[in-house]
């Protein structure tokens, strides 16, 4: 979803990373999701995850 690792924390460090509404506060945070779930960085960039599995 980002271009870089770097990105992706500097994100979540300024509270703009949110897994189905909920802001993460974490960059070493663990997310296992069953069903669908809805991932957004940013106000621009928003993804649907179908059954996927980050570890």
């Amino acid at each position: 979803m980002n271009s870089s690792t770097s990105e992706s924390i500097r994100l979540i460090k300024q509270d703009a990373v949110r897994f189905d509404g909920e802001k993460t506060a974490s960059p070493r945070l663990k997310v296992q999701c069953c069903g669908p779930m809805i991932v957004q960085a940013g106000k621009l960039k928003i993804a649907k995850a179908r059954g996927a599995r980050w570890a």
